[in-house]
C-alpha cells in the first residue's frame, strides 16, 4: 500500500497515544492542608484563701470555727486550753500573737510557726480581767483573734460545819459552812465539827491545818485535808472553784475564848498576794449540847 494512503492512520494513533499519555502535558496534585493542633487547656486560678477561723473546747464547752469567736473565760490561773485556726484554700502554717494587754498573764505556743493544723495552746498564768486578744494569722495575711480573761484569785477562806448540822440535813438541803470562829457545845464527836477550806480563782491545794495557841489538851483534828464532802444527805454547798475538808475536829476539853486556840492553813498558789494565801479560825469549846448551826 501506498505510503501515502498510511500516514493519516499513523497520525491518528499518535494522537491517540498523546491523549492517554496526558496530552503531553502534567498536572499538579491538590494542595495539603496544614496538620492542626489541640487548643491548649488554660490553667485554672486557684480560688483565694478564705477567712482565718478560730475555735476551741473549754469547761466542756466547743466553740466552732468562727472569724470572732467568744472570749475563753479561764475560771483560775494554771488552766489551758487548745485554740484551733483553720483557712478554706489555704493548707500552709500559721502564726499566734498574744497582744500587749495580755502582758505575761495570758501566753500562746507555739508562736511562729505553727503546722498546717493551726493548733495552738492558751494558758492563763496570772490575773487578767479585759484587753487581751490571741491573733491568729494565715493566708493572704487574713487574720483571726481570740480574748481571754482569768480572774484574781480571791482570799483563802475558812468556814466549819457542825456534825449535828451534817447529821440533821435532810435531801435536798443545802449545807452552808459558816464563818468561824468554831463553836464545839460538846466534848464528843457528836458535837465536833468540820474544818472547810476554800478560795476562788484558784485550782490548786491546801496545806495541812496546823493548831496554834492553846489548842493541846482541847481538841483533837485531822490535820491533812480532803477533796472528798463529808457524808450528809443534803448538799454541802461550795464556796471556792477550790475546796477541801478537814473532818474530826472534836473537843477534848473546854476552852471558852476561841482566840485561845486557832487552826492555820496556807494554799499553794504562787501569784497572790501572800495575806490572801493564809486563813486562821479560831475554835472554842464548851461542855454543854448545844443547838444545830
Amino acid at each position: 500500500m501506498p505510503l501515502s494512503k498510511l500516514w493519516p492512520g499513523f497520525a491518528v494513533g499518535f494522537l491517540l497515544l498523546a491523549a492517554a499519555c496526558g496530552g503531553g502535558g502534567s498536572t499538579s496534585a491538590p494542595p495539603t492542608a496544614p496538620p492542626t493542633s489541640a487548643p491548649a487547656t488554660p490553667t485554672p486560678t486557684p480560688p483565694p484563701p478564705g477567712p482565718v477561723q478560730l475555735g476551741y473546747t473549754f469547761n466542756s464547752v466547743t466553740v466552732a470555727p468562727t472569724a470572732a469567736p467568744p472570749a475563753i473565760a479561764f475560771v483560775a490561773e494554771t488552766q489551758t486550753t487548745t485554740v484551733t485556726a483553720t483557712q478554706a484554700n489555704y493548707s500552709g502554717t500559721f502564726t499566734a500573737t498574744a497582744g500587749v494587754g495580755c502582758g505575761a498573764n495570758v501566753t500562746v505556743t507555739p508562736a511562729s510557726p505553727a503546722t498546717s493544723t493551726g493548733a495552738f495552746t492558751v494558758t492563763a498564768v496570772g490575773p487578767q480581767a479585759a484587753g487581751c486578744s490571741i491573733t491568729v494569722t494565715g493566708g493572704a495575711s487574713s487574720t483571726a483573734s481570740v480574748g481571754a480573761t482569768v480572774p484574781a484569785p480571791g482570799p483563802l477562806q475558812l468556814n466549819w460545819i457542825s456534825n449535828l448540822a451534817l447529821g440533821s440535813a435532810v435531801a435536798g438541803q443545802t449545807v452552808t459552812p459558816l464563818p468561824g470562829p468554831v463553836n464545839l457545845p460538846g466534848l464528843t464527836s457528836l458535837y465536833g465539827g468540820v474544818l472547810v477550806a476554800s478560795k476562788t480563782g484558784y485550782l490548786g491545794t491546801f496545806s495541812s491545818a496546823v493548831a496554834t495557841g492553846a489548842c493541846t489538851g482541847i481538841i483533837t483534828f485531822t490535820a491533812a485535808p480532803t477533796l472528798t464532802a463529808p457524808t450528809t444527805l443534803g448538799t454541802i454547798a461550795s464556796l471556792g472553784t477550790a475546796q477541801a475538808y478537814y473532818p474530826a475536829v472534836v473537843g477534848v476539853a473546854p476552852i471558852a475564848t476561841a482566840g485561845g486556840c486557832t487552826l492555820t492553813v496556807t494554799d499553794s498558789a504562787v501569784n497572790t498576794v501572800p495575806a490572801n494565801g493564809t486563813a486562821t479560825i479560831g475554835v472554842s469549846v464548851t461542855n454543854t449540847s448545844g443547838g444545830i448551826q
